[in-house]
């Protein structure tokens, strides 16, 4: 025999499974300040609509969701769940009839949550702007002038003030977006991963080695760089990245180059990826108290090695951002400059116009957002070599001073010659270009 519920059972899961919150968003209610959407989750969330009506939502100890209304004069006007809503507020009698239809199919909350996330995206679009209006940035300019804060600190909030905004409006655009896709960040896990990692020593630090890199520079970070053993990147290492008040948030890795492919389709691959559920900023590798010196820049192998390559000093931090600076390190560059407004930068990208170009848009972003321009100096190797880790090891092939052109017009036994003197310091790659000119 089929056993149904009552209705009075079907009411009462209806009160507990159906968000009444999202429901009256989705149908237009919205916050009545911005804040609202951050209390607690057991705290009242105070809706309006029209300017006239205004509920209070929560969810109860037995967890149903109720709302009160509140009277124009600020009086109560009696309490209701979403059943007591369709009858009063959209004119459905036969309510359980019309949330059973309602609510069929394993979407359905889902479907709720988009719709409500959908409303309240298009009112902060069209409304939500005196948070971040000219207006409100100036009541905040004269209230740190009034307390007598340093130009520094102002140009820190401005800037924070700036990046605010913006992340808002990207945010309202990104729930507005049905197909966007969200990066989940789960530094829990970055951080269990870390620790698995080891520290590097003589025994593992191959790829160190490998790039020339010494033992006495790397124990010169001895909280910031690990050694991986994994069959994706065996000896290679990984590098932490941090935020302002120096936690770990991810670590970009780096390994050995390896062919992938067979015959004529082989090639040479390099191993460069960023942690998993990790947020991608900087590191932070060096002096993170008072640095006398930053630096900035792509690849955190070129920053240590200038920084090996000028003899280790103290008082230097290393900045790198583990690839192409995306926004969230570009705006970390910023916040760690006007943290210390005193201290040098250096850009130190690759020298080739990609490195050039890299370099100049960090420049102007830093400008930009009240970084002095005249702490900031370009940092590119000597002419011969494409990055300071390959000045380090000596390799100006296949760059300025030995060009692919000058390796045609050599005959064969300066080719040899050539190859000879150069073959310690090659990959796999280079090799076998210098191998194609030789034995073509």
């Amino acid at each position: 025999m089929e056993v149904r519920l009552t209705s009075a059972d079907e009411n009462k899961i209806f009160k507990k499974e159906i968000n009444l919150l999202h429901w009256l968003i989705a149908d237009g209610w919205i916050y009545e300040k911005a804040s609202e959407k951050n209390k607690g989750e057991n705290e009242y969330k105070m809706l309006v609509r029209n300017g006239t009506h205004k509920l209070a939502v929560k969810r109860n100890n037995e967890g149903e969701w109720f709302y009160i209304n509140i009277l124009t004069d600020g009086k109560k006007g009696g309490a209701g769940s979403i059943l007591n809503y369709l009858r009063e507020f959209q004119g459905i009698q036969d309510y359980t009839k019309y949330l059973r239809r309602k609510v069929q199919g394993s979407e359905f909350h889902q479907r709720l949550a988009r719709k409500a996330e959908k409303a309240e995206a298009e009112f902060l679009l069209k409304n939500d702007i005196d948070r971040y209006s000219n207006e409100r940035w100036l009541e905040i300019y004269d209230k740190a002038q009034a307390k007598g804060l340093p130009e520094p600190e102002i140009d820190r909030l401005r800037f924070e003030f700036q990046t605010a905004k913006r992340d808002h409006e990207n945010a309202v655009r990104l729930l507005l977006n049905p197909h966007r896709k969200i990066d989940k960040v789960d530094l829990h896990a970055v951080r269990e991963v870390w620790e698995g990692l080891s520290i590097p020593n003589l025994s593992n630090a191959d790829y160190l080695t490998w790039r020339c890199i010494k033992p006495e520079t790397w124990n010169r970070f001895p909280g910031d760089i690990r050694i991986e053993n994994n069959r994706h990147n065996p000896k290679g290492i990984a590098v932490a990245h941090r935020d302002l008040d120096g936690s770990l948030t991810g670590f970009e890795r780096k390994g050995f180059k390896r062919y992938d492919g067979e015959g004529p389709d082989r090639k040479v691959v390099s191993f460069s990826v960023f942690s998993g559920s990790g947020q991608r900023l900087t590191t932070m590798a060096g002096d993170r108290a008072s640095p006398k010196v930053i630096l900035m820049g792509e690849a955190f192998l070129d920053l240590v090695s200038y920084f090996q390559d000028v003899g280790c000093p103290a008082g230097h931090l290393l900045m790198s951002s583990g690839g192409t600076p995306g926004q969230e390190s570009m705006d970390h560059f910023v916040r760690v400059a006007l943290k210390f407004p005193e201290t040098q930068i250096l850009l130190t990208f690759d020298n080739d116009e990609p490195g050039h170009r890299f370099a100049k848009h960090v420049r102007a972003y830093l400008s930009e957002n009240g970084v002095k321009e005249n702490r900031i100096k370009d940092n590119f190797p000597d002419a011969d070599y494409k990055d300071w880790n390959d000045m380090v090891r000596g390799i100006r092939f296949p760059h300025s001073t030995t060009s692919l052109l000058d390796i045609q017009e050599m005959d064969k036994q300066e080719l040899v010659l050539f190859s000879k003197h150069f073959w310690k310091h090659r990959n796999d790659e280079e090799k076998e270009r210098i191998d194609e000119y030789i034995y073509k």
